[in-house]
């Protein structure tokens, strides 16, 4: 019970000290409205691009992805060309 008080008195002796620091904020948006408008609150991300794979790249992917998809049968499956140099 004893821990309860003091939490409760310490939480009233502090949120005067949020009050302030608010109001103190919302007054120096107040003032300058153009240099707060400037700084960004967050970022969206940019979508980032996707590689371009060589040919032999792209048949290794083929493969890996015929890979994972195989289940016992050919559902799923992409002919791989294989090349002859």
């Amino acid at each position: 019970m004893n821990i309860l008080l003091i939490v409760l008195v310490a939480y009233i002796c502090v949120t005067p000290l949020f009050y302030y620091k608010a109001i103190k904020f919302g007054i120096r948006i107040a003032e300058k409205p153009e240099e707060i408008a400037e700084e960004r609150t967050f970022t969206i991300p940019t979508p980032k691009k996707k590689p371009k794979m060589t040919a032999e790249e792209d048949r290794m992917y083929q493969i890996l992805r015929n890979i994972d998809n195989y289940n016992g049968s050919s559902v799923g499956q992409v002919k791989v060309e294989v090349k002859h140099d």
